[in-house]
Parts: C-alpha cells; sequence; structure tokens
C-alpha cells in the first residue's frame, strides 16, 4: 500500500503525490493557512491510505465469501444422499478441511 507523498513548496502550495504524481493540491498565503493546508493535506494522506487498507480487507472478504457460497452449492443438498455410508461425524470434517483449504485458498495474496 502507498500512501500519497505530502510534499510543501515553502512558497504556497502543499501537494499530495504518489509514485511521482501529484493527485491533489492545496494553496496557502500565509503561516496559518499553510498549518491549516498542511492539517487538512496529512488528514488526506491517512484517509488515503484507511481507505486502501479497506479496499484490501474488502477484496479478501469478498474472496472467503465466495469460497464459502461455492461449499455452500456443494453441500446444501441432503448429506444422506451423496455420502449415505459415511458416518456424520467424519462427513463433519470433511465439510471442516474443504472449508479451511477454501479460506487458505482465500486468504493468500494474489500474485499480480
Amino acid at each position: 500500500m502507498t500512501a500519497p507523498r505530502i510534499i510543501d513548496d515553502d512558497k504556497s502550495e502543499i501537494r499530495a503525490e504518489i509514485d511521482g504524481q501529484s493527485v491533489r493540491s492545496w494553496e496557502y498565503h500565509d503561516e496559518a493557512g499553510r498549518r491549516l493546508r498542511m492539517q487538512k493535506a496529512h488528514e488526506f494522506a491517512e484517509g488515503w491510505f484507511q481507505a486502501e487498507l479497506w479496499g484490501a480487507h474488502y477484496k479478501t472478504a469478498q474472496k472467503m465469501r465466495d469460497a464459502l457460497e461455492g461449499l455452500k452449492f456443494v453441500h446444501d443438498t441432503n448429506p444422506s444422499d451423496a455420502m449415505a455410508d459415511i458416518p456424520p461425524l467424519d462427513y463433519a470434517r470433511h465439510i471442516l478441511r474443504e472449508v479451511r483449504r477454501a479460506a487458505h485458498d482465500a486468504l493468500m495474496p494474489d500474485d499480480n
């Protein structure tokens, strides 16, 4: 995650940059204005970081939800239909292993 870098040119402008690209700027005319704009710039950067963090968690939660929905689809029928000769406790262990595998796969970082 990359938070914006806050840069003050010590003349009249404060800007937020990401990878050398300006994403937001604030102008000021005196020291009081500079302090106020600097506070706003730091709030902007913190908000940017929190939004990226929330987005990462949301993406992980969505992947986990999709994995569990797939398991629900597979196991939503009566277990006695598909596995009539398996004791209920063994069937529960089987489902738990599948949930663990799905969680592991969903929580692994993307390669891209």
